[in-house]
């Protein structure tokens, strides 16, 4: 009956009923959709522990000592080389060496000395020649030894000399710098220690800099070393530079976190140390006013670098004034923030989503009514 009245129509009402069905089963998969929820009062957490997930409420009395505890662990620090009890300078190959030999008390007068015209350099040998003691071993001994050396030597011909040894011209010992700085290359060592800050300041960082895992390969083995926490919370190490230190100052990657829940779905970039809950749902865009439940904000992390346990934060923004704990709560990179939605929103959503289909069943008989009778 309905086909026979139709049959004029039959293109138009194909079109229709095709346009209605795909409305209708779009509705039907999204009811089916399991919707994302995470329980926020104790009672809903109980079984939780089964699963390996531990929630920690965020206070006021425990937020510094959750930040130190999980910010500022020694894994985060790196593994840098220990500095040795006093830096000292190694004499090499291509250094220049001012060599003066005191023969008489009147060490204020250039006539008491015997001083060469200009600075002797250092051999390949690793050797250099001075006059009556002949070659005189030089690289990978320190200004000291070499004074003592030549001391010895020439008390032979002078009656106790005097000797004065410094170096005049730093050029055998180096270390490289590569990654992302603006400045890379070799950097030449002098009798005064550098330290990593200072050749990684100097060579002016990227803003893609990771400060927080910058290495040294030193002697074939690679250390690392988290100079975003030296600077930002005094801890971890500023290790002296050795010659053929290689330093690598890596590009940021990875350094986010993601955000799901009632807030704009998106990944937030964070600098270790620096970054909080507040800052980046202020980059988020906010809680959504309407949907968001403020009790329920979660921070996701894994307990450790194995197996699949995680530690949750709970944060309950309720009154304003507990953002200001959200700000001291810092974050990590890989961490997942996460809001759950309002429980009236909740109902709402199942009913809209239980209602849906039978809304689109309902408009499709119209339109084949509105059609039939045409």
């Amino acid at each position: 009956m309905f086909q026979k009245q139709c049959k004029p129509f039959r293109g138009q009402l194909n079109v229709a009923r095709r346009a209605v069905l795909l409305g209708a089963g779009a509705a039907v998969l999204t009811a089916c959709a399991p919707q994302t929820t995470f329980p926020i009062t104790e009672a809903g957490q109980k079984n939780l522990v089964d699963r390996d997930i531990r929630v920690i409420k965020v206070t006021r009395d425990n937020v510094a000592r959750l930040t130190a505890e999980y910010v500022a662990p020694d894994a985060a620090i790196g593994n840098p080389p220990r500095d040795s009890s006093r830096y000292t300078y190694r004499v090499g190959v291509g250094d220049g060496l001012d060599i003066r030999i005191w023969t008489g008390p009147e060490r204020s007068s250039a006539q008491g000395s015997l001083v060469p015209p200009r600075p002797i350099v250092v051999e390949e040998t690793g050797k250099f020649f001075y006059p009556y003691v002949g070659d005189v071993p030089a690289a990978g001994r320190s200004v000291a030894e070499i004074r003592e050396y030549l001391t010895q030597a020439l008390s032979e011909y002078i009656a106790m000399p005097q000797v004065e040894v410094s170096v005049a011209d730093f050029v055998s010992r180096r270390v490289t710098l590569t990654g992302e700085v603006t400045q890379q290359g070799e950097t030449i060592l002098t009798n005064n220690p550098l330290r990593l800050l200072s050749l990684v300041n100097t060579a002016v960082p990227t803003d893609e800099a990771d400060l927080s895992a910058v290495t040294i390969s030193r002697a074939g083995r690679k250390y690392t070393v988290n100079l975003e926490a030296f600077i930002t919370r005094g801890i971890g190490a500023n290790p002296i530079l050795l010659p053929n230190d290689i330093v690598t100052v890596p590009r940021l990657d990875g350094q986010s976190i993601y955000v799901f829940g009632e807030v704009p779905t998106r990944e937030v970039p964070i600098k270790v140390g620096e970054t909080n809950v507040t800052s980046v749902l202020a980059q988020s865009g906010g809680l959504d006013k309407l949907r968001a439940d403020t009790r329920g904000v979660f921070v996701f992390r894994r307990s450790g670098p194995v197996a699949g346990g995680y530690d949750v934060y709970q944060i309950d923004l309720q009154n304003a004034d507990t953002y200001l704990i959200a700000s001291q709560m810092a974050v990590l990179p890989q961490d997942i923030l996460y809001v759950t939605s309002d429980p009236i929103t909740r109902v709402t959503d199942n009913i809209t989503k239980v209602l849906s289909p039978v809304t689109g069943v309902t408009r499709a008989a119209s339109a084949g009514r509105a059609l039939a009778t045409e």
